[in-house]
């Protein structure tokens, strides 16, 4: 009888620490699950904050942008490329694009971020996938922005005898940026959509 007990209270004390445990573990896994919970929250609030303000930039892009290649036509139209684009001797464009080409920087933080964290095995596939493709959109006008960088760059650019030349390239580079721009403003709509109903 009282190797029985012995046993008994023996079971009885592996059961509870087998069970503490078994508690701790899943408290531990609930815990780490609200946290994870917490912080994929954070950073999908900061892609769509990073989004709307990039949205914002695309627009005023977009818009600006649009009119530079309407200055661009009349210019052409006006057959006054020398003096307009090459009035002191050096390849200027502020007559047609009087606040250059680039002012405002698309940010990609809040996404860098989320790529470490590994957000896109946290969150719906839809989700990830439109957030991935505004992103991804915004490398594409990134890099036509810095193209046409490398055009104002290039040597020959204040040579009068490839004006015509570059000013076609020019205006073509515009036209990308604008198409792309306009394809971004789509992207970045549907990508905050899909945020919002998140």
């Amino acid at each position: 009888m009282k190797q029985q007990n012995k046993v008994r209270k023996l079971f009885l004390e592996s059961l509870m620490i087998i069970f503490s445990v078994l508690f701790a573990l899943f408290v531990n896994e609930w815990r780490n699950n609200v946290n994870e919970r917490k912080q994929t929250a954070v950073i999908l609030n900061n892609i769509e904050q990073e989004l709307q303000r990039n949205q914002a930039i695309a627009q005023e892009f977009y818009t600006y942008h649009e009119e530079v290649l309407l200055n661009m036509r009349q210019i052409y139209e006006q057959d006054s490329l020398s003096e307009k684009f090459l009035g002191n001797g050096r390849f200027e464009i502020f007559e047609v694009a009087p606040r250059g080409v680039y002012q405002k920087a698309y940010k990609n933080i809040a996404w860098e971020v989320a790529k470490e964290e590994r957000i896109s095995s946290r969150i719906d596939f839809d989700i990830s996938s439109a957030i991935f493709e505004a992103y991804n959109q915004q490398n594409i006008v990134n890099s036509t922005i810095a193209r046409t960088l490398d055009l104002l760059n290039e040597p020959h650019i204040h040579d009068e005898q490839y004006l015509k030349q570059n000013v076609i390239r020019l205006a073509t580079l515009f036209g990308e940026l604008r198409g792309q721009e306009e394809s971004l403003l789509t992207y970045y709509k549907y990508a905050l959509q899909k945020l919002e109903t998140s």
